[in-house]
């Protein structure tokens, strides 16, 4: 028995290290629940000071009435102020900087900001295969690296560090930053469909350097790549929750409808993606450019 023991042991770390998972039977997709208190119902952003620390909370829920299939033709002017009334429906400038940001100095980060990805509900549940699921998380990193002020370039700068089974989202700063999936449930343990992801991040009141994020995708919505129909494509909701993490709040003005950081999220969009040039300059504001 032991040299059997020993065979499956052997070949399941040579399955591993060689980037192929084997599922097994009857699996469960269920291991990690994430609870929505209930009195953070109907609430998009929660705010939660912790002494030296603040820990605040995203909510991305769904909203199928705001369905945009494509980019928009950006026309841009320069900032918008607020006050001008928009040329045209093409004017997508808008932004909401938050009060958290990442300390970039190359002593504190000399690698950036390293994430890790646990796409073991992905691969179960929605039969989709590591190499796009990461792909496609990496893509939604990838749309904030390099974006800043110049010509100083102070931006941010996301690294992947690998993919994890075992990473879950903690209620605690573990100094690891995490993408997975989990069941998004209420305080009575029901399922809350209407919620598409979580996204968790603390930061330091002494200089508001951000410290840690996790955001968790719900497993009782339905997970995809580039699949439209009513499935929740990864790399759109993934770029929108990355830009929490870079220093943005969501912003609800339906003209902004269009915009990565646009609040709400709709199945088979794929827009969000790309930026456009509010998201940027929400950035370029939150890491030190005054805009004239």
């Amino acid at each position: 028995m032991k040299k059997i023991a020993f065979v499956v042991v052997g070949v399941l770390a040579l399955l591993l290290f060689s980037n192929v998972i084997v599922l097994t039977a009857g699996a469960s997709d269920d291991d990690e629940k994430v609870v929505i208190p209930n009195e953070w119902h109907g609430k998009n952003k929660v705010v939660i000071p912790q002494g030296d620390l603040v820990q605040v909370v995203y909510i991305k829920r769904t909203d199928d009435s705001a369905v945009v299939t494509n980019d928009p033709t950006l026309v841009y002017d320069g900032p918008w102020t607020g006050t001008e009334p928009f040329p045209n429906q093409h004017y997508y400038n808008g932004y909401d900087v938050a009060d958290w940001h990442w300390v970039l100095s190359k002593s504190q980060n000399p690698r950036g900001v390293k994430y890790v990805i646990n796409p073991s509900t992905a691969i179960i549940k929605y039969r989709l295969t590591p190499p796009a699921v990461v792909n496609a998380i990496q893509n939604g990193f990838q749309a904030w690296n390099g974006v800043g002020p110049k010509p100083t370039r102070s931006s941010v700068l996301y690294t992947y560090d690998g993919v994890s089974f075992t990473a879950r989202h903690s209620d605690r700063i573990d100094n690891k930053n995490v993408v997975s999936w989990a069941s998004i449930r209420d305080s009575n343990g029901n399922p809350d469909p209407n919620v598409v992801a979580v996204s968790y991040m603390w930061y330091r009141t002494s200089d508001h350097g951000l410290l840690d994020c996790d955001t968790v995708f719900n497993t009782f919505v339905t997970w995809g790549i580039n699949s439209g129909g009513s499935t929740f494509d990864i790399q759109d909701i993934g770029t929108h929750e990355f830009g929490h993490w870079t220093g943005l709040n969501d912003i609800y003005d339906s003209q902004y409808t269009p915009m990565t950081m646009y609040g709400y999220a709709s199945h088979g969009e794929v827009y969000k993606r790309t930026l456009e040039q509010g998201d940027i300059h929400g950035v370029e504001v939150a890491y030190g450019m005054p805009l004239t």
